[in-house]
């Protein structure tokens, strides 16, 4: 459901023309994901070792992954299912720009603030979006900055435990 195939395909096609940018593909080795076919799992891996310029990381700390999002040019997260969206919702708390999907939770976890694609699995407008965003990245960058200040006001840890405290409350009155 991360749909990192789509998000490989735009990056080859992005790459062709941006061949100083690099891919990093932060978290679990393909070979090592829990779930979905085994042909998904191959296909992943064969893309990504056919692709120049893409970087797996495998498992990072919070303090490396704080520096990738610090140091990135702009997030893609193409997840066609999310229960949350962690992900999109850290990066623009650090100001990266984040495209992602119109799927699931993202469009409301990040404040309908992001750059959203509307067909999740078209690598041809994936690749559109990515373009756009590097093309103008000094705006994009100015924009998310005065973003990420809205996102951690929203999910600060005391706007956050007021919110479960008022739920708590009403079902204790009733």
């Amino acid at each position: 459901h991360k749909n990192l195939l789509t998000l490989i395909e735009a990056f080859k096609v992005f790459s062709k023309e941006n061949e100083s940018f690099t891919l990093v593909l932060a978290g679990q080795l393909a070979e090592n994901l829990i779930g979905g076919s085994e042909e998904y799992k191959r296909k992943l891996i064969e893309a990504i070792g056919s692709t120049p310029n893409i970087v797996v990381t495998g498992y990072v700390d919070d303090q490396c992954l704080g520096a990738l999002y610090e140091n990135c040019s702009l997030f893609v997260f193409p997840s066609v299912f999310e229960g949350f969206g962690m992900p999109p919702v850290e990066a623009m708390g650090f100001g990266c720009p984040v495209i992602t999907t119109k799927c699931a939770s993202l469009p409301e976890v990040t404040l309908n603030s992001a750059i959203y694609v509307e067909d999740p699995y078209d690598a041809g407008e994936l690749c559109g979006k990515i373009n756009m965003v590097v093309n103008n990245l000094s705006c994009y960058r100015k924009d998310f900055e005065a973003k990420a200040q809205l996102i951690k006001d929203h999910y600060s840890p005391t706007v956050i435990s007021e919110k479960y405290g008022n739920v708590f409350l009403s079902v204790i009155e009733k």
